[in-house]
């Protein structure tokens, strides 16, 4: 197993880690970012991949690219110390069995979460608390399951599955929201 930690902490500065991994299944990377305007990239091209990101800060940057199977990411972003957010989250996956979970606090928060064609079996779990946030999810093929809940104002959902045997979960909470799921 191999296993890679990345740790920033900035105040005003721009950090930005990127990390690659292939060969051997079950790599594990750990990134951590504390502070604004952080910037992370992970790419991972083997099976059993697992990636946990965290950002504590505003205008923070993640993107998470799994190929392979039984991959899994985590993405957490807070708000910064100012109370604002702002920040954008990408999980892109291709393989079977691939499951992903993105957490977002604060208002203008946007994820991507995106399971390429062929990939089945995929589960994303997508929450976002706070005001003008858009969540999009895209699932590829056959049994996925989509859960977005999103709690404030303002906020935009769409969730994209194509193929047969999928599942999707909308809830949203505040006014003004809008929400969109497409299966065919």
């Amino acid at each position: 197993m191999k296993i890679l930690v990345l740790a920033s902490a900035s105040v005003l500065a721009f950090a930005a880690p990127a990390a690659a991994q292939s060969g051997f299944p079950s790599n594990v990377s750990y990134i951590e970012q504390v502070g604004n305007s952080n910037n992370a990239t992970l790419l991972q091209s083997t099976d059993k991949a697992i990636s946990l990101v965290a950002q504590n800060g505003s205008l923070e940057s993640v993107q998470v690219e799994q190929s392979g199977a039984t991959n899994y990411s985590q993405i957490s972003q807070g708000v910064g110390a100012s109370g604002s957010s702002g920040n954008r989250a990408v999980v892109l996956q291709s393989g079977t069995d691939g499951k992903s979970s993105v957490q977002q606090l604060g208002a203008s928060n946007y994820a991507n979460v995106t399971f390429s064609p062929g990939s089945t079996n995929a589960y994303s779990l997508l929450s976002q608390d706070g005001t003008g946030n858009s969540a999009i999810i895209a699932n590829g093929d056959t049994s996925n399951a989509s859960i977005v809940t999103e709690s404030g104002d303002y906020n935009k959902a769409n969730i994209f599955q194509i193929g047969w045997n999928n599942y999707s979960v909308l809830t949203q909470t505040g006014y003004g929201n809008v929400a969109s799921v497409t299966q065919k």
